[in-house]
């Protein structure tokens, strides 16, 4: 579903230069022939015309965009879009940072670049189509959003930093906290073969015993799973700074035991995408990329497998510390949640961290201060 925004025609530098030698003309007509004065509303006619079509060239626009569902936050991703309706060539521009806006053929598809520059779940894409007017002394600008079919998961870019070992579990280096599940040689016991296991695994004399393969299951095979707990105290860039250290922690435990227990605050529900405001919609306007209102939320405690499923679940995640279930107490009654776990939160910042929110700081206007008045 596409949401057309406004129309704008933007005058260039030649209208500017055709009305200051207008302005002399004009002043002569008294003195000069019926000939000036056709000449001017000529000139003018031209103008408004030449707008004119501009204006109209963007009427029917239409703007169909497939994204891939899961991406990287500040990593290029590859859509498909196709626009049509438009009478003019133009030029499509996706609002991702500086990156020029490209031409393309109406009803042709073509590949759209896009770099999202935050994390989260985006229902809609904005997207601003250009064209130029026949006389090029105008320019029509219309904003579009663009209804995904499908919502697209923007995770966290990767932080890499030292995650020390918790106490009680176990850890992605070596040292002492490897989670190597295969660990100890000491045979548990024995069972049938399923696809997957390696052949190192196979128990030869109770297969020979049995006539089909068995293979040993190892004391290190009880292990629990390493839990990685995410959360953040409030929003902002030490919240994401969090997301992408756990994303990163994730990353390592997966390479190392295939499977990491993942815990975080997610909205209860799906969220509805919601209607886009008219403010975002005019061409020019500084884009946003969260349009849905915020929401309760929920723990969500699950088991996760590989790099995809991570990046799904940290775009999801709220800057909110996760609730502990209501049984985590200790043998005292004090609270205990997930024993062993690595907790990443955004009261373990890092140097680099510190310096990103302060150049953020720097960087607040004085609106922004402004807005944030009502909010203290």
């Amino acid at each position: 579903m596409t949401v057309r925004g406004p129309r704008l025609v933007i005058p260039s530098g030649l209208v500017l230069v055709l009305v200051a030698m207008l302005v002399p003309l004009t002043t002569a007509t008294n003195r000069s022939s019926g000939i000036a004065r056709i000449v001017i509303v000529a000139v003018l006619a031209a103008v408004i015309a030449d707008g004119w079509l501009a204006y109209r060239s963007l009427r029917r626009l239409r703007v169909e965009i497939a994204t891939p569902i899961i991406a990287t936050s500040g990593r290029r991703f590859a859509a498909r879009a196709l626009v049509t309706g438009t009478t003019r060539p133009a030029t499509i521009d996706g609002l991702f940072g500086d990156q020029a806006p490209r031409p393309y053929e109406p009803g042709e598809p073509f590949v759209l670049d896009c770099l999202p520059g935050q994390r989260g779940v985006f229902h809609h894409l904005l997207v601003e189509v250009r064209s130029r007017s026949p006389l090029g002394l105008w320019t029509a600008a219309r904003r579009v959003g663009v209804r995904l079919s499908a919502p697209l998961h923007v995770g966290p870019h990767l932080r890499p930093f030292d995650a020390p070992s918790p106490e009680g579990s176990t850890g992605p280096d070596g040292d002492g906290r490897s989670t190597d599940r295969r660990g100890s040689d000491l045979t548990r016991t024995v069972r049938d073969y399923q696809p997957g296991d390696a052949a190192r695994q196979v128990h030869w004399a109770a297969t020979a015993h049995r006539g089909h393969l068995m293979v040993r299951e190892h004391e290190a095979e009880q292990r629990p799973l390493p839990t990685v707990v995410v959360g953040a105290t409030r929003a902002g860039p030490a919240a994401e700074a969090a997301f992408g250290r756990a994303a990163t922690l994730v990353h390592d435990l997966l390479a190392a035991s295939g499977a990491v227990r993942l815990v975080s605050a997610e909205p209860d529900g799906p969220r509805d995408a919601g209607v886009i405001p008219r403010s975002v919609l005019i061409p020019g306007a500084p884009p946003r990329g969260h349009l849905t209102e915020a929401g309760p939320v929920v723990t969500v405690d699950d088991v996760v497998l590989d790099d995809e499923q991570v990046r799904a679940r940290l775009a999801r995640a709220e800057p909110v510390i996760p609730a502990p279930p209501a049984d985590a107490t200790g043998p005292d009654g004090e609270a205990v949640p997930w024993p062993g776990a690595w907790w990443v939160t955004d009261e373990d910042r890092t140097d680099e961290d510190r310096t990103d929110e302060d150049r953020t700081d720097e960087d607040r206007t004085d609106e922004d201060r402004t807005d944030e008045e009502p909010a203290r």
